[in-house]
């Protein structure tokens, strides 16, 4: 169990403002992809598994290059609208921490323009109508689950835009005889894939409206002035303050603790903490927050080793 204080000296916990939680309304410079041909089939760790929008999938398959039957690995995809390339992001797979040779080493991605769907499956056969718009060899990739990078596109001429995309992966980490995989590739760096994944968890929730805190439960609900509710007030110049002792999360006493319910579901992606007055007065923190889905009810312990205030408030 995580122990969220190393002294048992009594402590005082004095938070001004608290959850300011991201709320965009723009949309990020992310582009959908659709997958249309690849190797590696169409199942759970399918081609397709690689532009679905999802880290948690993958795409997964045997691959040996000196092995005619299993040298293939490689997808074709479709951008929602023509792209002049700029960046590009890679996620490992989620159990890349256990198999880091199963990353990429070598790949090459190609664009082009075509006709239709069915011209741009065809030409990966023979080349035509595709230009070589990046290339690498060795470039290291995290080795650690859903991890991961960018990387700017290195023979674009940065002019011409591509509605079609071909990944070609030439080598794993391993060389041979492995199994290849990559959680996901996207246009963009993987901060535009974020934003576009919090705006899409958000679009139907109202994320312009300002949003909302009910207390639930929590210490110090008296109505002073320095309550609870001062915390969610939104005026820095009020305090949420209170004696507490070291405790574990979980416990039942000493420490201290708040339960709120927002006015609509959000996908978190920060808050902010602000030191009281009698501190380093307005004192701002923001923390980020892990990938989460959407909630309605959430519930957040606020604890801080906060030098012992001489008073009791």
């Amino acid at each position: 169990m995580k122990r969220l204080f190393t002294s048992s000296s009594t402590l005082w916990l004095c938070l001004v403002a608290l959850m300011m939680m991201a709320s965009q309304s723009a949309w990020a410079e992310y582009v959908k992809l659709t997958a249309l041909d690849g190797t590696g089939g169409t199942g759970g760790e399918g081609y397709a598994s690689l532009v679905d929008g999802k880290t948690s999938t993958k795409m997964g398959h045997s691959f040996d290059p000196t092995n005619p039957e299993r040298a293939n690995a490689y997808i074709v995809v479709k951008a929602a609208k023509a792209v002049v390339p700029d960046f590009y992001f890679l996620v490992t797979g989620g159990d890349t921490g256990s198999y880091p040779t199963r990353n990429w080493k070598k790949w090459n991605i190609y664009g082009g323009n075509f006709e239709s769907d069915a011209d741009a499956k065809r030409d990966v056969e023979n080349f035509t109508g595709w230009t070589l718009i990046d290339e690498r060899d060795g470039d290291p990739l995290p080795q650690a689950n859903t991890a991961s990078a960018n990387f700017q596109f290195n023979n674009a001429d940065g002019v011409t835009a591509y509605q079609y995309f071909w990944i070609e992966i030439l080598e794993s980490v391993q060389g041979s005889d492995i199994w290849l995989q990559m959680a996901e590739w996207g246009l963009g760096t993987y901060g535009d894939f974020e934003k576009y994944l919090d705006d899409l968890a958000n679009a139907t929730t109202g994320t312009d409206e300002p949003v909302v805190y009910t207390i639930i439960d929590g210490d110090r609900r008296d109505g002073s002035g320095e309550a609870l509710e001062k915390l969610f007030d939104g005026d820095i110049s009020t305090k949420w303050g209170m004696g507490l002792t070291a405790k574990n999360f979980g416990e039942t006493t000493n420490g201290a603790f708040f339960i709120i319910k927002t006015s609509r579901a959000m996908a978190p992606t920060y808050y902010k903490l602000v030191t009281g007055t009698d501190m380093q007065a307005g004192t701002t923190v923001t923390g980020t927050a892990g990938r989460f889905m959407p909630w309605h009810r959430p519930m957040f312990r606020a604890m801080a080793s906060l030098p012992a205030h001489p008073t009791s408030g």
